[in-house]
């Protein structure tokens, strides 16, 4: 009897920790409601393909595949038309008139393929099974209907029918076309499950399994062509497009952490306080190997719009590595402190960080290294910052979160705000952030006042999305959700410009002058347009104007006659 009480106590407790972890996995995601309130849209939730939840993902990487985009043959209200084609950095703006119809072109490579022939084999396209034929009803609700995977031509006559169908309805009515990047999220688990999904879908586009659990995984590094996993004393490099094995790779040292791709190289920080840069397809090119001071402490930051990665160490050093070409370390920074997070990139090669001494900085990548600004904050930060519209964010470990301006360090803020325990993401000038005490607070980026606080939601982000305006969230349980705003039912690239102060503007327009001032005009580059030996024309050693330099006579006179007889013995009579 006393043993059946035992397990009946047993089982009573592993319910309740049971139904706790799926209230507190519930609470992990924002409800339809407090979304409303946050002027946000669940645009999907999945479940990931992870063998114990979300504390068995390894990695987990956002990438934008600018090599390759869907497009798109739009039906739209003639308000909506652009002044301009709509670019992949602008594909995810909203119309000022409705959207009727979308209609998605079949591409292979980059290229538009007939119809009749499939884009992809084995399972359905994402794309065919969730959208479907253009309907009166959603005609009548103003909404828009898609198509499946067609070629150019049948899109385009499908498009002209709408067109035709909402005259008949007093609508007008064009054709647009538009292109949106691809975009695609990939995970990585600790028993080396790979998975790739769409992230605007999250449909699974390909799942494998690579490497050895025993040996443990590294990092996930991803561009447009290629996905390396470190595992063990190996890196495993995949092909995105098909999830296939491209090569696997001895490494000779162990790696410290895992890999981040930059040009034709993947950068892996391994043991020894070594930087090594591995060639990624060319098997006849040497790896770079050098040794720094200090073991790194946070993946290298690629630089945005070159092929530059910055990292910090565990002896107070900054380091910046150049990737075009042969690869080389360009400079290094002493800072006033450990620097444990990740520094975050801006444009124009310009990279921002926080120390454990609580000091932050802005530096440019040029090859001596350049500081732009350091301000002291009092607090330690061993966070990775945030980069938003010419804005840096930092976050301390006392929870206390800053704003600065990226091109001067000084602060926006009045102050700072406190009880902060992790800065979520940032969308249309909205701070999400997760509280110390396990809700969620949204943050005005200008003032740095709370706009709204969710009770009872304490989300977790695998990773800050800083490519697009999504944020994507993940439970316990291993599902992911992604949030959007209301008005942005398309992806909408983040587009920066390089963060200038006043005097670096100052400076660039004084140089810019100064080289655009002219020379004296002058069609002889020495000054005139007379003989640079004499002036008029007239000859340096004493002749005429035009006449022999040498002082003779006509043009077909003897040099070397004497000036009374031109036809004469040069050397006079016999000398003897």
């Amino acid at each position: 009897m006393y043993r059946f009480l035992i397990f009946l106590t047993f089982l009573a407790s592993a319910a309740i920790g049971t139904q706790s972890a799926l209230v507190q996995a519930e609470h992990s995601f924002l409800a339809p409601v407090e979304l409303a309130r946050l002027d946000l849209k669940e645009a999907w939730q999945r479940q990931l393909s992870v063998p114990a939840g979300g504390q068995s993902i390894v990695d987990f990487k956002i990438h934008v595949h600018r090599d390759s985009a869907k497009q798109y043959v739009e039906v739209v209200g003639k308000a909506a038309k652009p002044a301009e084609p709509v670019s992949q950095e602008r594909a995810g703006a909203s119309a000022e008139g409705v959207l009727y119809a979308r209609y998605l072109l079949e591409v292979i490579d980059g290229k538009e393929v007939s119809q009749g022939q499939s884009a992809f084999s084995g399972l359905m396209s994402s794309d065919q099974r969730r959208i479907g034929g253009i309907g009166r009803a959603a005609f009548r609700r103003g909404e828009f209907a898609s198509s499946g995977l067609l070629d150019r031509a049948e899109a385009e006559r499908r498009a002209r029918n709408d067109v035709r169908r909402l005259k008949r309805r007093g609508i007008e009515a064009e054709i647009v076309s538009r292109e949106v990047p691809r975009i695609r999220l990939y995970t990585l688990c600790d028993d080396g499950t790979v998975e790739s999904r769409d992230a605007e879908t999250g449909e699974l586009v390909w799942l494998r399994r690579v490497g050895y659990p025993i040996r443990g995984y590294g990092g996930l590094g991803v561009n447009d062509t290629y996905l390396t996993v470190v595992n063990g004393g190996e890196m495993i490099s995949i092909d995105t497009k098909t999830g296939s094995v491209f090569a696997t790779h001895h490494l000779p040292y162990v790696a410290m952490r895992g890999a981040v791709q930059v040009g034709d190289y993947s950068i892996v920080p391994s043991i020894g306080s070594r930087i090594i840069a591995y060639p990624l397809a060319d098997k006849h090119r040497e790896r770079f190997e050098e040794m720094v001071s200090g073991a790194t402490l946070a993946m290298p930051t690629k630089a945005i719009g070159s092929l530059k990665v910055a990292w910090g160490t565990s002896e107070g050093f900054v380091y910046v590595m150049e990737l075009s070409g042969e690869p080389n370390i360009q400079f290094r920074l002493n800072t006033d402190g450990i620097v444990s997070g990740a520094p975050v990139a801006a444009p124009g090669e310009r990279f921002y960080f926080g120390s454990e001494a609580g000091q932050i900085y802005g530096i440019r990548a040029t090859r001596e290294g350049e500081v732009l600004w350091s301000q002291p904050t009092g607090d330690p930060i061993y966070d990775s910052p945030t980069f938003y519209d010419e804005k840096v964010v930092f976050r301390s470990t006392y929870g206390n979160v800053t704003c600065v301006d990226a091109a001067t360090g000084h602060n926006i803020w009045d102050q700072p705000v406190s009880g902060i325990d992790e800065v979520v993401g940032i969308l249309k000038g909205r701070i999400f952030a997760r509280t110390l005490s396990g809700s969620m607070v949204v943050l005005d980026i200008e003032t740095g006042k709370t706009l709204h606080r969710v009770n009872g939601a304490s989300p977790r982000v695998l990773m800050r999305n800083v490519d697009t305006d999504r944020i994507y969230l993940v439970n316990i349980n291993g599902a992911i959700q992604c949030i959007r705003p209301l008005d942005s039912e398309m992806p909408t690239l983040a587009v920066s410009v390089e963060p200038v102060s006043e005097d670096e503007q100052a400076d660039a327009d004084d140089k810019k002058s100064k080289s655009q001032k002219k020379p004296a005009d002058s069609n002889d580059p020495f000054g005139g347009g007379d003989d640079p030996f004499g002036g008029g024309g007239v000859d340096p050693f004493g002749g005429g104007g035009g006449a022999d330099p040498f002082g003779g006579g006509g043009a077909d006179a003897d040099p070397f006659a004497p000036s009374g007889d031109a036809g004469a013995d040069p050397f006079g009579g016999s000398p003897f």
